[in-house]
């Protein structure tokens, strides 16, 4: 197994059940918040929050608190 799918897989098993499923609805199978918010069973404003900390847990895990998301980056680049 290359060394980043080993870093990946520790950092996704650190993250609560919640969070995981959260990412694996929203980037595994590719569901739009509010299809993934419905799967839960949450508001889309707390699917939204749960996706947020998910991602943050994920960057702070690998090491990777510098890099934004596309969503995030496009805003300075105007």
């Amino acid at each position: 197994m290359p060394i980043a799918s080993t870093h990946l897989g520790a950092a996704l098993a650190r993250l609560d059940e919640r969070e995981q499923q959260a990412l694996m609805l929203r980037y595994g199978a590719d569901l739009p918040v509010k299809e993934c918010a419905e799967v839960l069973g949450v508001g889309i404003d707390n699917m939204k929050k749960i996706l947020k900390a998910a991602l943050r847990k994920l960057r702070q895990s690998l090491r990777m608190d510098g890099y934004e998301t596309a969503g995030t980056a496009k805003k300075g680049h105007r």
